[in-house]
């Protein structure tokens, strides 16, 4: 959470949000009402046969709201996918954010 009172909110200039408020980057600069992100995360290795050492799957469902007063944001669906192969690492990743 990143707190806001209406007038002015928390910022983090020195810092990257797109990490942790999803990745579709809606909100690096904080909402003057603040923002509550609340997620749900899950994580799938499976099992791997052919070029591929590793192989994870990863995704998020955010839900944004205000800190103060009532507003929704939106949500936002976020999903990756990384295989290894030696040295490489592809990484595949999607955000659809809906207000």
């Amino acid at each position: 959470m990143l707190g806001g009172d209406g007038t002015s909110a928390f910022v983090t200039p020195l810092a990257t949000l797109h990490a942790f408020q999803g990745w579709g980057d809606k909100f690096l600069a904080t909402p003057s009402n603040g923002i509550e992100d609340t997620y749900l995360r899950f994580a799938y290795r499976p099992t791997v046969s052919g070029p591929f050492e590793s192989v994870s799957i990863a995704g998020f469902y955010h839900d944004f709201t205000a800190d103060s007063g009532p507003a929704s944001y939106g949500d936002e669906i976020d999903l990756s996918v990384a295989a290894r192969a030696g040295r490489i690492t592809l990484t595949l990743k999607y955000a659809a954010y809906e207000a």
